[in-house]
């Protein structure tokens, strides 16, 4: 009866988790909510097809069979019930490029006595100072205990599907209103 809305509420995280891939804290935030409103929207069938004739048969054979289900199950579960799971994240860091050079010449000045005097730098004159260098920092997340190499977006779109054709499907064999 209210799977669609779920639906709607987990392509809206995913959205959010897209837009904010550059803001890890904020990304696993919507990553948290996708994970509770994607659940809700199978628990939610559940609930309503355990009460028909051939609900649970179905719900036991055709939806948590799925390939993504159990693992998102899991997630989720472990997620609401034992601790936060976020996704593992790697920063990857580029530096803008430098054109030129800079030579430096260091001095040092020993006095009579064998001291060492402050250190001195110049440069030759006509060179260029150094520019600033930018960087910039792209993330990913993926899950160590995922067996294949889809980052999280696409495991999550994955797993959306499935909630979807499941809901439909559902819907379609009378176990489930929408």
């Amino acid at each position: 009866m209210h799977e669609q809305n779920k639906i709607e509420e987990a392509e809206f995280f995913l959205r959010a988790m897209k837009a904010a891939e550059n803001d890890p804290s904020t990304y696993y935030k919507h990553f948290s909510a996708f994970l509770s409103a994607s659940r809700s929207a199978i628990q939610y069938a559940f609930e309503e097809a355990k009460l028909k004739p051939g609900g649970q048969d179905w719900y036991n054979g055709d939806v948590v069979t799925r390939p993504y289900m159990p693992y998102f199950r899991e997630k989720r579960n472990a997620n609401i019930h034992r601790r936060p799971v976020p996704p593992n994240t790697s920063a990857h860091v580029s530096l803008g490029d430098f054109a030129g050079s800079t030579d430096i010449v260091l001095i040092q000045v020993q006095g009579p006595d064998g001291t060492l005097g402050p250190l001195n730098s110049t440069a030759p004159s006509g060179s260029q100072p150094e520019q600033p260098t930018t960087a910039s920092v792209v993330y990913s997340y993926g899950f160590d205990d995922w067996p294949g190499t889809e980052d999280v977006e696409t495991l999550c779109e994955s797993y959306l599907d499935e909630v979807r054709a499941a809901v439909a499907d559902g819907v379609r064999r009378g176990f489930v209103t929408g």
